[in-house]
């Protein structure tokens, strides 16, 4: 299931929520449509939390303490269903599916307003603040895990983590959220809680949500992640608004595009390389350091990778040596006889293993946006653009023992 469509669902789709304390109601289980556990982002989170906020209660993502208060007065806690990333993709269709089946099989028939702990959420900790570009995850409560929980009553297979950026998900990460009458406290073990909580992934909120609901300005939209994450969430964003873009936004596309130092004045054609240059110049900020100029051809791209020492060819992909970091960007050999295209590019998502995610434009006859995995032994494809930021040391998706000891 698409991620937009999990937050258009919240419309016919009405949570049952149970009393954790006064005042304070979390969902009974986690998000259940079509009888399928859905599996989410942080963004797609925080999207959900922003449409339940309604009829004077306010929803939030949940915190650690939320998350053991859950498990210590829940009914029903089943054991979690692990899959082994090395056997599956983890954030396909069908692990998806398969763990959806298999988890409805240990819960069992149960009444509506049975409060039932089980799976990961994505989690609101002061640790957010330090660790820019990143989601916080935590859950996966079992009796026979190695983990304590943030109370230390508990043991868990996912201690809090902030291995994940904001548009990673998985069949374990379920959609649960809280949410309480304006002047109760959000339960934490951090007081107080800094993060904002009315918009804590995006980093573009101008104003924030105290633990008892008043409002706190702030003082300008932050600029959260690394230049990269900060692209991608502008492509994701992007193709949200306009998956088949118009003639009149692909010339936009192309009005940032330069060559010879000057602006290259076209309004149509290709754009795949304009659009990812229109994330770059949306996105940069005082202290960023460029990867390349804004250009509409995919080549002049690696040129300037090229000479900015950023260039990473895909045999050092495949040869183990490097790994692209979400927001970079890779680039193909699109060459046709007697035509002017030469190459195409498109934007990483994460890693999972032997394949990639990646988002882009032109990518149809339609010229529409599209994501999809492609191998990196895909022939076509030519290296990457790496985007400064911090070294990226595997897939999002991960294998089983990173993401649950994270």
């Amino acid at each position: 299931m698409k991620q937009g469509d999990i937050v258009a669902a919240l419309g016919q789709v009405q949570p049952t929520w149970v009393e954790l304390a006064p005042g304070l109601e979390v969902m009974a289980r986690p998000l259940q449509l079509n009888d399928e556990f859905v599996a989410v982002t942080a963004r797609t989170a925080q999207a959900c939390a922003e449409a339940l906020t309604r009829d004077g209660w306010l929803c939030t993502l949940t915190t650690p303490k939320v998350e053991d208060m859950i498990y210590a007065q829940a009914a029903l806690k089943p054991e979690p269903v692990l899959l082994n990333a090395s056997q599956v993709n983890i954030a396909s269709d069908a692990a998806i599916a398969d763990h959806s089946k298999k988890l409805a099989a240990r819960i069992g028939p149960q009444a509506p307003g049975t409060l039932i702990a089980c799976g990961k959420s994505w989690v609101l900790t002061n640790g957010l603040l330090t660790h820019p570009g990143k989601a916080a995850n935590y859950g996966f409560f079992s009796v026979s895990a190695p983990y304590k929980s943030a109370n230390g009553a508990f043991r868990l297979w996912q201690p809090l983590s902030f291995v994940h950026n904001f548009e990673h998900y998985d069949y374990s990460q379920m959609l649960r959220l809280v949410r309480r009458r304006v002047g109760v406290e959000l339960p934490s073990y951090e007081q107080p809680l800094a993060v904002p909580q009315a918009n804590p992934v995006a980093g573009t909120t101008t104003s924030s949500v105290s633990s008892t609901g008043a409002p706190t300005p702030q003082s300008e939209p932050s600029a959260a992640g690394t230049l990269g994450e900060r692209c991608l969430a502008w492509c994701i964003e992007e193709m949200a608004k306009h998956e088949k873009p118009s003639a009149q936004r692909i010339a936009e596309y192309h009005a940032v595009a330069m060559r010879n130092g000057r602006r290259l004045g076209i309004t149509k054609g290709n754009h795949c390389a304009s659009a990812q240059s229109l994330a770059l110049v949306d996105c940069l900020v005082a202290g960023d350091v460029k990867p390349h100029e804004p250009r509409a051809a995919a080549v002049e791209l690696q040129d300037d990778a090229k000479k900015n020492g950023r260039w990473r060819p895909v045999a050092d992909v495949r040869s183990g040596k490097w790994l692209p970091s979400p927001g970079d960007l890779a680039i193909y050999d699109r060459s046709v006889p007697g035509a002017a295209w030469q190459r195409h590019v498109d934007r990483v998502i994460r890693v999972d293993g032997q394949l990639y995610e990646n988002i882009g434009a032109n990518e149809t006859n339609l010229g529409a946006w599209k994501r999809e995995w492609t191998p990196f032994a895909q022939p076509k494809l030519l290296g990457f653009v790496e985007y400064p930021g911090p070294p990226h040391t595997g897939g999002e998706a991960g294998s089983l023992e990173p993401e649950h000891v994270g």
